[in-house]
Order: structure tokens, then C-alpha cells, then sequence
């Protein structure tokens, strides 16, 4: 396992910039990485980090546990291989209720 630190506050130029740097220097077959982080709260480009991921070879999983319900999400358009996020935490759902969502040629 590999794990970026990303200097907070940061430009989301920054975070592409060591995350693209990072996959190019590692042969790297998924990338796991959160919309939003915990702590601090920041909605990561993760449209742009997908993108980074499939033009060097990564699959790019995201855990979306803190955006959903919280910022709109449309997995198709985030171009992701899979959206996984839970419901308990912003949808007040019961703990166990989930999404996964697999992109078709996955």
C-alpha cells in the first residue's frame, strides 16, 4: 500500500500535480481515494484525480462516505470505476445500507 500525504490547505492543481506524480513513478493498479476527506472536510477533484489515474494505467475507486447526501453526486459523469458510500452518516439510513456502484465495463 501506498499513501500520499497532501499538504493542507492546497490548490487542487497541487493535489493533481503529487497525485499524477506519485502514479507515474509507481505501477499503480487501483487508487482509493475520498470525495470528501474526514478531517479536514475538503472536496477533493475527483474528476480530475480519475482522470489522472486511467492516463496512467490505475483503476480509481472512490469512497464517497462523506458526499452522499452532502454535495450532489452523479457517478457517471465522475467517469469512476467504482463509487462505494454508506447511508448512515448524512442519510440517517440504518448502519449497514450502502451503495456500490460499478462502472459497466468493470
Amino acid at each position: 500500500m501506498l499513501e500520499i500525504k497532501i499538504e493542507m490547505p492546497g490548490t487542487n492543481k497541487e493535489i493533481i500535480k503529487q497525485i499524477t506524480k506519485t502514479l507515474k513513478e509507481n505501477d499503480i493498479y487501483i487508487a482509493v481515494f475520498s470525495h470528501i476527506t474526514s478531517i479536514p472536510a475538503v472536496i477533493l477533484p475527483v474528476e480530475e484525480i480519475i482522470k489522472a489515474c486511467h492516463d496512467n494505467g490505475a483503476l480509481a475507486l472512490v469512497d464517497g462516505a462523506h458526499a452522499i447526501g452532502a454535495i450532489p453526486v452523479d457517478v457517471k459523469k465522475l467517469g469512476a470505476d467504482f463509487w462505494l458510500s454508506n447511508g448512515h452518516k448524512w442519510l440517517f439510513t440504518p448502519k449497514g445500507s450502502a451503495v456500490l456502484y460499478v462502472k459497466r465495463d468493470r
